[in-house]
């Protein structure tokens, strides 16, 4: 099982997004009484907390990949794709991989497997809306900071020397 969240904030919420994702261990569990209990093990659970998925330089996917090239590893379950990437660069890299170590991943909240046919097929389709995705996530980011900046308010971060928070949002004061 692999999951991951964007912030540290997102990590620190105890009912979160991670402990949701690395609930997946009830996935393997069904799956194992669908066929008899020969579907498969889960081996171990990775977890990249308050890490971007704009690219793959992160621990546990490190040690995932490590475990993959090392045959521990033969199929990865993720809740839906952008937890693992939203890169189509890493994904092309990532399936490549993937196919030279025999593995697959399954992706439950979007039912993609690419131990399938189809599953290989519509991948490539989701990869490019998860970008996309991403890049019109900082394009409205950035445009809101331009704007807000453009109308004189402070748009975050550590306060500048010499002035003071007010409490209306947005406006300092000299201090």
């Amino acid at each position: 099982i692999y999951a991951r969240v964007s912030t540290d904030e997102q990590a620190r919420v105890e009912e979160g997004s991670i402990k949701n994702q690395l609930a997946l261990k009830k996935f393997v569990d069904a799956e194992n009484m669908k066929h008899d209990g020969k579907w498969g093990i889960l081996v171990d659970s990775y977890a990249d907390e308050g890490f971007s998925a704009k690219d793959l330089n992160r621990p546990a996917v490190k040690k995932l990949l490590l475990d993959i090239h090392s045959g521990k590893v033969d199929t990865v379950l993720i809740t839906e794709i952008s937890r693992l990437s939203r890169s189509v660069r890493d994904w092309i890299d990532l399936r490549k991989f993937f196919e030279e170590h025999d593995a697959s991943f399954i992706a439950t909240r979007q039912n993609f497997d690419t131990s399938t046919a189809f599953g290989r097929a519509m991948l490539s389709f989701a990869i490019e809306f998860s970008q996309l995705e991403r890049e019109l996530t900082g394009e409205r980011v950035k445009a809101s900071y331009l704007a807000r900046a453009g109308r004189g308010l402070w748009t975050g971060g550590q306060v500048p020397f010499g002035l003071d928070r007010t409490e209306k949002a947005g406006h300092l004061l000299v201090n």
